[in-house]
């Protein structure tokens, strides 16, 4: 499926097909927005979750193109990688 669809946008893209066409981004209702300040007891309760959950958090940004300079013939992102 990933291939299929990188296939896909590729020949779109050569086609100059825009895959946002008609797509049209919006502002949640107000009613759903969530406000929380520094100072609210909720917004600590929800600090210290995520402080907890932190540990096990990790961040990639790997640069564009692909491997190759690392002696890795595919994608950045397709390289092997170990949690220890």
């Amino acid at each position: 499926a990933y291939v299929a669809n990188a296939r896909r946008l590729l020949a779109e893209s050569a086609a100059a097909v825009n895959p946002l066409a008609g797509w049209r981004p919006t502002v949640p209702a107000a009613e759903l927005e969530t406000k929380l300040y520094p100072v609210d007891s909720e917004f600590r309760r929800f600090e210290e979750i995520g402080l907890s959950e932190a540990a096990g958090l990790c961040f990639v940004l790997p640069a564009g193109g692909l491997g190759e300079r690392l002696g890795f013939s595919g994608i950045k992102l397709a390289l092997p990688c170990e949690i220890a």
